[in-house]
């Protein structure tokens, strides 16, 4: 029969150079038919007395089934399910079968067909990536209710290991942990997870200012000067001058530029599941109008007829990268990091500078929070000015004008 002891076991991490540590805990025996008696132990950490012996009743209804030779029956495996860990013990030692049940890479494979349609190109990618790595590190065989809290700080503190070697970026490893909560969370929503592992795994921040990188607009203009066509001038200029995102530029199309009433109309796949969020007017910025208008001029005068402003410039991220890694390089500057993501960054700056918080959230299409974690930055103009701020000379100086106007 089923068996519950409380006493002290050594635990001990490989390589630990502490040697072992005595732990308090349960031991739940568990003695079936045919097979060795198996000791599970549970931590006090994790179990208290009460949990220990529910997993004892458990552990004894195992036992019975299995002398009457009967399958486990469902009342058992709901409550199975309360405790992730034992039940996980269970199934490598061979009491209990999870094969039927949802797979990691099932859940993921579902968790992508239901949600790929919101998810603009390059979130989709990024979704891959991490699923990609994350079946590379758990089994893709793991039963999904089977990854317990443990699990997800093995994979956290992995992830960690990374970050110390240089492999993975603080912003780029929070990312993957944020991405899986979501995931388990639309899980939990859909009934297709029993409980999230990754609930109190810390996510931490997701800003990197290694990252960020202001493109002044003396250097910018070099950029236009090594552009090898007018629309790569537009395409730049969309990024740098107008804020939108890579994507952004690939759908506007000429119906889309109203020239006589300043304003662009941008179509936004990242933010269109948000409701009223699938596109934003913005006003067309004089240097992007001037930049449109000629642009416009060469296709009339080559006979080209597109809907879409951008007809050559298109493609993979990829392929642009690398025609823009060529211009940067002609322009005679260093690469900087996120080449494509700085340059809207660099635009939100400025808006936001010139034109104020609500301006720039509305124009460049983000959250003000999100502007805040991402995208603001300080300017060389900015640091160049607070060099000379002094409030005291100010308040002198005000004091002095008022002493001369009495």
């Amino acid at each position: 029969m089923a068996g519950l002891q409380t006493l002290y076991y050594d635990k001990r991490k490989d390589d630990d150079p502490r040697g072992r540590r005595r732990v308090k805990g349960w031991r739940v025996t568990v003695n079936t038919p045919g097979s060795p008696i198996t000791n599970i132990f549970l931590s006090v950490k994790k179990y208290r007395r009460n949990d220990a012996e529910q997993c004892r009743i458990i552990a004894a209804t195992i036992e019975e089934a299995y002398k009457k030779r009967l399958p486990i029956d469902e009342r058992t495996t709901r409550r199975l399910d309360e405790y992730p860990d034992f039940k996980k013990d269970l199934a490598e030692k061979g009491l209990i079968d999870l094969s039927d049940e949802k797979t990691l890479f099932e859940f993921w494979e579902e968790y992508e067909n239901a949600n790929v349609n919101n998810w603009a190109p390059g979130t989709y990618q990024n979704k891959r990536q991490r699923a990609k790595f994350l079946l590379e590190y758990f089994n893709p065989k793991t039963p999904v209710n089977a990854l317990t809290k443990k699990d997800a700080q093995g994979f956290r503190n992995y992830l960690d290991d990374l970050i110390e070697s240089g492999t993975f970026s603080d912003a780029t490893a929070n990312n993957y942990v944020k991405d899986l909560k979501a995931a388990f969370n639309w899980g939990l929503k859909n009934d297709l997870v029993k409980n999230n592992p990754f609930q109190f795994i810390s996510i931490g921040a997701m800003r990197n200012p290694a990252r960020q990188y202001y493109l002044t607009p003396a250097d910018f203009q070099k950029l236009l000067d090594a552009c090898p066509s007018q629309e790569w001038r537009v395409f730049l200029l969309l990024q740098r001058v107008q804020g939108c995102r890579l994507g952004e530029t690939q759908l506007i199309q000429w119906a889309d530029v109203d020239f006589n009433n300043g304003l662009l109309l941008i179509h936004s796949p990242k933010t269109r599941r948000h409701k009223g969020k699938d596109k934003r007017t913005a006003p067309l910025f004089p240097d992007v109008a001037e930049a449109l208008k000629r642009l416009k001029e060469e296709r009339q005068t080559t006979g080209e007829e597109s809907p879409f402003v951008l007809t050559t410039v298109r493609g993979g991220n990829a392929n642009l990268r690398n025609v823009f890694l060529r211009i940067i390089e002609r322009a005679g500057l260093e690469k900087w990091e996120r080449i494509f993501q700085n340059l809207r960054a660099s635009a939100s700056t400025d808006i936001y500078n010139d034109f104020g918080d609500y301006s720039e959230a509305q124009w460049v299409g983000h959250g003000h929070d999100v502007a805040m974690k991402h995208y603001l930055q300080m300017t060389p103009a900015k640091l160049a000015a607070a060099k000379n701020w002094s409030p005291l000379a100010a308040a002198k100086e005000r004091d002095a004008l008022a002493d001369l106007r009495r």
